[in-house]
């Protein structure tokens, strides 16, 4: 699963990357990102949208779901109620890194995960609109996929990150070439590296760089 990340990313790693900078919205940028906030995503136009984390499904009441569906299984997506509308209308999630957390028989400890190069990831995101008391209520969930081997020691579950190559197809496919398609292959443990950081990432209300700084030098 994929319930806390950051992106505190250079601007212009995104203009060199994808030229998907919509300058008429603002980039929300945060280093503990959590379930209920507002996070920038990118459509299929590549334009900025600033979405809620956590999917309302469009048949739905309830605001409190943005707390609960901010993940889905990338391989039931299409299936199951709450996101098979959702599905059709796919976004990318940019992330320098997400967090995750190794049980032991006491206690968790969290992790940081990011590229080896500290270029920006991209989440597969579905976004789906909701009308609740008269407001239109826009939000998205995180597609996770199984782990890599890096992944695996510490999570079952990792988010779904896309490759370059696949972001056109993840954006403009059709829903069954993207289902029949390797594209939720789990994204490669040759280019990223987890270590160890602070407790403070258990504190929501926290935000700033210690979050991310290493507490030991490798995972391993």
């Amino acid at each position: 699963m994929c319930g806390r990340f950051a992106f505190v990313p250079k601007i212009e790693n995104l203009e060199d990357e994808l030229q998907i900078i919509d300058r008429d919205n603002t980039l929300n940028i945060s280093y503990n990102i959590s379930p209920g906030m507002e996070i920038s995503t990118f459509d299929k136009d590549f334009k900025l949208k600033n979405l809620k984390w956590g999917l309302i499904p469009h048949w739905s009441k309830d605001k409190s779901l943005v707390n609960k569906l901010y993940n889905a299984r990338s391989e039931t997506a299409h299936q199951k109620p709450s996101f098979k509308n959702a599905f059709s209308n796919r976004c990318l999630i940019p992330a320098t890194g997400f967090y995750e957390w190794k049980k032991s028989q006491t206690s968790k400890s969290p992790y940081y995960v990011k590229h080896v190069k500290n270029k920006i990831l991209y989440f597969a995101g579905i976004s789906d609109q909701a009308k609740i008391d008269g407001e239109i209520v826009e939000s998205v969930t995180i597609l996770t996929t199984n782990p890599n081997q890096i992944i695996k020691k510490i999570h079952n579950r990792m988010p779904v990150i896309l490759d370059e190559k696949n972001i056109d197809l993840w954006l403009n496919g059709e829903n069954d070439t993207i289902i029949d398609s390797n594209i939720f292959t789990p994204y490669s443990s040759n280019v990223i590296e987890a270590y160890r950081v602070s407790d403070l990432v258990n504190d929501a209300s926290i935000n700033n760089e210690k979050l991310i700084e290493k507490i030991d030098i490798t995972l391993f």
